[in-house]
């Protein structure tokens, strides 16, 4: 089991290398173990590199990673971990699915970081087991493989599987695994040199919290990005949304706006899923806004026209123009919250730029 004293000393890594994987999780598996040996002041850890075919990888910033072998190199004692990056869906290999396969029969310890959890999965040796995956890919992760339970946590440690989620999680990750052998005390150590402090739990969150993220706490805003996070695979309507926000009296232009800017704060993927959600909106509010002279309606979806509801301070010249918009006060202080909350904000194709507007 992942963390027991080994067979033999040092316990020997081999990490798989899959091509585009990302750097960072895999040093911050290696490293630990570099660190763990200096403090100890005796070898506790060695490890080796591998591909498929003993060639070097490429991984996703572009750096070639030379290995020490292919699979047949790799010892029936070592302690597996899969290295998977980007398009991980691309780099499936059968040699190395069945080699996986034939590891767990024999009672291998094999693990993953970020992505490398989709390649454990395709080789059903993480059925029956917890494992998590990088947030970007969890969705898609738990559709592919709904028998799995995968839990979004930073890391998880079940048995003779572990997988951390990417990024910096396999550090501590790591850093359980030589707690657990050797003390808390020379992982507290390990961790001093790599500046990490403290060491995080495995149930801890991948992600800071939404309010955080957007720089944002408005409860209603908050409310509209986290219902389009939580549908990234479907466009939800945009009087749903803001049905479900209580704006309804809120101008849509501003709103619509407010949320893209918002969600690009909190990730391009979520900026897109909230461009194709608002977008049109968004737009068919500016069409409105330029035909409120002659009484047209802001979209189809019935939005009020921008300018019937806000005052010229608020809206730039370059998203209506000033001449179209009346001096009216906001209808709802909480369109001036939404406002003076929301990131900058460019949007995704012809939508002009809307910079954070000075509020009265």
């Amino acid at each position: 089991m992942f963390g027991d004293k080994p067979q033999e000393w040092p316990q020997k890594f081999a990490f798989i290398m899959v091509p585009e994987f990302t750097m960072m999780p895999a040093t911050a598996a290696i490293e630990p173990l570099r660190l763990a040996n200096r403090c100890a002041e005796k070898p506790l850890y060695k490890w080796a590199m591998h591909s498929v075919d003993g060639k070097p990888v490429a991984a996703s910033n572009g750096i070639l990673a030379m290995v020490d072998g292919d699979l047949d190199q790799i010892n029936e004692h070592d302690t597996v971990i899969v290295c998977g990056g980007l398009n991980i869906q691309h780099h499936v290999d059968k040699r190395l699915v069945n080699w996986l396969r034939k590891g767990a029969r024999r009672g291998m310890d094999i693990g993953a970081v970020c992505t490398g959890a989709h390649i454990l999965a395709e080789a059903h040796i993480l059925d029956g087991y917890r494992c998590t995956i990088h947030w970007e890919n969890l969705p898609g992760f738990s559709e592919a493989f709904p028998e799995i339970e995968a839990t979004g946590g930073l890391f998880e440690i079940d048995r003779d599987r572990f997988t951390s989620a990417g990024g910096t999680s396999a550090l501590d990750m790591m850093l359980a695994l030589i707690a657990s052998q050797h003390g808390p005390d020379l992982a507290a150590n390990v961790a001093e040199l790599v500046l990490h402090s403290p060491i995080r739990h495995h149930s801890e969150h991948q992600r800071m919290s939404l309010p955080a993220r957007i720089g944002a706490r408005h409860p209603k805003l908050v409310g509209i990005i986290e219902e389009m996070e939580n549908n990234l695979e479907e466009r939800l309507s945009p009087s749903i949304l803001a049905r479900q926000a209580g704006l309804t009296g809120a101008s849509p232009l501003l709103v619509g706006a407010a949320a893209i800017g918002a969600a690009a704060a909190a990730s391009a993927m979520l900026a897109r899923a909230a461009t194709a959600t608002l977008g049109g909106w968004v737009a068919a509010a500016c069409h409105g806004a330029t035909a409120s002279t002659t009484g047209a309606t802001a979209s189809t979806t019935g939005a009020t026209p921008a300018a019937s509801l806000v005052p010229s301070s608020l809206v730039p010249s370059s998203l209506v123009p000033s001449s179209l918009v009346p001096s009216s006060l906001v209808p709802s202080s909480l369109v001036r919250a939404v406002l003076e909350l929301a990131a900058p904000l460019r949007l995704v194709g012809e939508l002009p730029l809307l910079r954070r507007p000075t509020l009265l």
